[in-house]
């Protein structure tokens, strides 16, 4: 429930959405050691913003949905 790395810091998401990241990570205890490509190059501004609204607001993440 909850995730510090899509909520603490919001820009943390946008680089590792827009950068990509690999290697150990420890999310809430557990370690995920995978690769994530970086979605800059496919998505676009909107898209990536749509994709981590959805991320910050789902799976008991709560933060607020941004106001259009």
């Amino acid at each position: 429930m909850g995730s510090s790395w899509v909520l603490d810091d919001p820009e943390t998401p946008i680089r590792i959405m827009l950068l990509g990241v690999a290697g150990p990570m420890e999310v809430n205890g557990a370690v995920f050691n995978d690769v994530m490509p970086n979605l800059g190059v496919t998505l676009t501004d909107e898209e990536v913003a749509l994709v981590l609204t959805y991320v910050r607001s789902s799976w008991g993440n709560s933060a607020p949905r941004p106001r259009r």
